[in-house]
């Protein structure tokens, strides 16, 4: 595999929005959320080799979910909506997906969410952001 094929996304390009607590550790950020379902935790923009690769995307997140329901995903630059997310509770680890090279120009940010009911908000750990290009 080439360069040009793999990148890691650093965790310190993430920006934080509605949290309550965040720890940035040289290895890994902790996280928790706000307790508004469906708002953004971190956000981390996309890098320019990235968006201008011709071929689908596996984004893969190394992550733990500590407490309640947090959505791993990419969206689309207006904001209006996903390209693709998985949903996580703790015990599991977020599936990669794949985004398909045709929708790569629409691709914007890959994002971390809270989407945890009843106010409640969620806890977790991010290690590594990888892009693969297949």
């Amino acid at each position: 595999m080439t360069k040009e094929q793999f990148w890691k996304i650093p965790l310190w390009l993430g920006v934080h929005q509605h949290v309550n607590r965040i720890v940035r550790e040289s290895d890994k950020n902790i996280c928790t959320s706000s307790g508004v379902q469906g708002s953004y935790s971190l956000v981390y923009r996309i890098p320019q080799p990235i968006k201008a690769c011709r071929s689908d995307l596996i984004v893969t997140f190394d992550a733990d979910v500590l407490s309640g329901i947090v959505g791993f995903g990419a969206i689309q630059g207006d904001g209006s909506s996903f390209l693709a997310e998985t949903a996580c509770e703790p015990g599991a680890q977020p599936a990669p997906f794949t985004i398909q090279a045709g929708d790569i120009a629409k691709l914007a940010n890959l994002v971390i969410r809270n989407l945890a009911s009843g106010d409640s908000p969620s806890e977790f750990v991010v290690r590594s952001i990888t892009v693969e290009a297949t």
